[in-house]
């Protein structure tokens, strides 16, 4: 274990502390070795980025809630009438290779690397960076959240 300090609290690799528990230190990595954080304003940049990152995440979940809700089979038509309800004939095939699902698709994969992404952020440990990724959700939520029952 020479290349590999390991002690009860921390691991040092290349030099590089990885926490095991929560702390406010400016001196850490988030995600890649080159997002080094060494002083408080660099600690100020990627709690931002974070937030973005957070606000982007809930954006993303909005734009796939949305697509779906507008490229539904069944269908409401309101008209000064009353309420029609009348469904697309389409088989699966035809929605599996549309562009809608592959839009859709395309979505989930990147909201899905952004999920573990901001997991992975979180598991830094640094008090900083979880509460922007907490509070980046929580803006995203709120501004994107809000799903109605009427499309």
């Amino acid at each position: 274990m020479n290349d590999m300090m390991m002690s009860s609290t921390m691991m040092s690799m290349d030099h590089r502390k990885m926490w095991m528990w929560f702390h406010k230190a400016t001196d850490d990595t988030a995600i890649f070795k080159f997002w080094h954080i060494t002083n408080a304003g660099q600690m100020a940049y990627s709690c931002a980025i974070v937030i973005v990152l957070g606000i982007f995440f809930e954006f993303i979940k909005y734009i796939r809630w949305r697509l779906e809700a507008h490229y539904q089979p069944e269908r409401i038509m309101f008209t000064k009438y009353g309420a029609v309800k009348f469904t697309l004939d389409e088989t699966y095939m035809s929605r599996l290779v549309s562009l809608p699902h592959l839009i859709q698709t395309i979505l989930f994969t990147i909201q899905l690397a952004l999920g573990y992404a901001l997991m992975l952020i979180f598991m830094t440990f640094s008090v900083w960076l979880c509460l922007s990724v907490c509070l980046g959700i929580t803006i995203g939520y709120f501004a994107f959240g809000y799903r109605s029952t009427m499309t």
